[in-house]
């Protein structure tokens, strides 16, 4: 009795492990519909991005030839002023005495060298006494020269017609010579940006690379402008190189000060591999990682992440090469070793 209580174990056991070894089978997933992509290459021109302040190309400064009190100011910053307007004067009162000083003196030293020639004829003065009055005379007529040319230009006037940039200095201060009171633009289409670039920035950049330029003053137009100095030193305190970009204003107006970006296109050019966003597992700014299909099963690739643009993502990655097929649509419900199933349209 007990033996035969045994055999109907083994029995049941048998039907029991059968059972689940059909439910298993009958279960087996069906294999995952993907759809692939084909990896291409791609080439990719650097650009590099800065901001500088716009300036006219033909800006000036404006100051006083001689030194001393500013006498008037007949100008303030953003007047526009027309050629030969006078901006400002010296008081004349030092300026008109040395005009008088040295018209005195002038006129002594004519009458000693008129004096001196007299003399001379009569053999009385030698040639050397008329020579050294002669030599006086000339002497006082250059400094007559000197201070009227210095109180000629004791005043400052507009060189062309254009627009005072910048106010430095203000009435009865006094004033060096030659120490910049305005700053002048002219009225012109020579607009400048001048942005600052790193070094490894600076070696990509090539006169005659296209700018594309955009200001917060006017949001929606994008000017164009182009390289037309490049650095060729660095600034000894910040590292930097300067870049000049000349700027096609269109049809906004520009003025000295705006605030500028720059996108410089460079013809600075790589070869990558693209990976597009919809082939991408995970990633982040460092690294990413795509499904791939390498001999007939699904294999996950991390790769290191160069450059983010509007197609996807640029990488060097060995791991992944032109022509490989990365999963495209089904990249979420696979994993490594799944069966799968390309088809047309997901």
């Amino acid at each position: 009795m007990k033996m035969l209580k045994i055999v109907m174990l083994m029995l049941l056991s048998l039907l029991i492990i059968g059972g689940c070894k059909t439910e298993i089978h009958e279960k087996k997933e069906e294999p995952v519909k993907i759809m692939v992509n084909q990896v291409e290459s791609y080439c990719y021109f650097h650009s590099v991005s800065a901001s500088g302040r716009i300036s006219s190309k033909d800006e000036i400064k404006l100051s006083f030839k001689t030194g001393g009190v500013i006498n008037s100011i007949n100008v303030k910053d953003g007047d526009f002023v027309k050629k030969g307007q006078t901006l400002a004067s010296l008081n004349l009162s030092e300026i008109n005495a040395m005009q008088q000083q040295t018209k005195l003196a002038h006129e002594k030293a004519l009458r000693d060298y008129e004096r001196a020639l007299i003399l001379y004829n009569d053999s009385v003065a030698t040639l050397e006494q008329l020579q050294n009055a002669k030599t006086a005379l000339d002497y006082a007529k250059a400094s007559v020269e000197i201070a009227n040319f210095n109180a000629t230009h004791s005043t400052i006037v507009a060189p062309e017609d254009g627009t005072i940039l910048k106010k430095l200095a203000s009435e009865n201060e006094i004033i060096a010579q030659g120490y910049p009171v305005f700053l002048f633009g002219k009225h012109s289409q020579n607009w400048l940006l001048k942005v600052s670039v790193t070094d490894k920035e600076a070696v990509l950049i090539d006169l005659g690379d296209s700018v594309d330029i955009t200001l917060d003053a006017y949001p929606k137009a994008i000017l164009k402008g182009m390289i037309t100095e490049t650095g060729k030193f660095a600034d000894p305190y910040m590292g930097t190189f300067e870049i000049g970009i000349k700027i096609n204003p269109k049809e906004v107006v520009l003025v000295s000060g705006l605030i500028a970006k720059a996108k410089i296109k460079t013809q600075t050019r790589q070869g990558y591999i693209l990976i597009p966003f919809n082939s991408l597992v995970e990633a982040n700014n460092r690294e990413g990682q795509v499904y791939k299909i390498e001999e007939g099963r699904i294999v996950k690739v991390t790769f290191p992440v160069e450059k983010i643009i509007d197609e996807g993502i640029l990488t060097l990655s060995n791991g992944i090469k032109e022509g490989d097929s990365l999963i495209s649509q089904g990249v979420r419900y696979v994993k490594p070793g799944d069966a799968y199933q390309i088809v047309q349209h997901y």
